[in-house]
């Protein structure tokens, strides 16, 4: 972490927020191998009935590690891959912010952070540590980004022919 990037007072740090007793961030690296394996067979889909995805991530986690995770604790660790992955990215599009893909780190002025932190959505300082496994949520919910692009809305505005313009509407983004 660089000495000038501080955690706000009151921030919890990432293993805090992520992982517990018994959601370890071994178990984490299983769930997420698994679903990515799926993802790339194209079985998982980010907002879909993944009845049998998230069985199988199960029964993987549980086998390998003795623990009893259950349906409906495993779709409650999903949603929060989720958040992580939209908070990285969103952190790692800010202007000012600037990320290295092989650490998967990012690095800004203390202001910045500042503003991270209190951003009503996020309030993740623990971000500053990076998100190691953003390559593989990447994979998980690249169905997220697509419909995201999808839907950004197309404005048409009209110019009027008084103004020299008579090709019709300009689109702006």
């Amino acid at each position: 972490m660089p000495p000038h990037n501080k955690v706000p007072k009151g921030a919890i740090c990432q293993s805090k927020v992520f992982y517990n007793a018994k959601w370890t961030r071994e178990v984490d690296q299983k769930f997420i191998k698994v679903l990515v394996e799926q993802a790339m067979e194209g079985n998982f889909r980010a907002h879909g009935v993944n009845t049998f995805v998230v069985s199988a991530a199960m029964v993987a986690v549980n086998t390998r590690f003795g623990e009893d995770f259950d349906y409906a604790y495993c779709m409650q660790r999903i949603k929060k891959l989720r958040k992580r992955y939209q908070v990285f990215k969103w952190i790692i599009q800010l202007s000012g912010v600037s990320y290295n893909p092989i650490t998967h780190k990012v690095d800004c002025h203390q202001s910045m952070w500042d503003y991270i932190c209190r951003e009503e959505k996020l309030g993740m300082a623990y971000m500053l540590e990076g998100e190691h496994d953003f390559d593989e949520l990447r994979w998980m919910f690249q169905e997220d980004d697509a419909n995201e692009s999808a839907n950004n809305e197309v404005e048409v505005i009209e110019i009027s022919s008084d103004h020299g313009d008579e090709d019709g509407p300009d689109v702006v983004r």
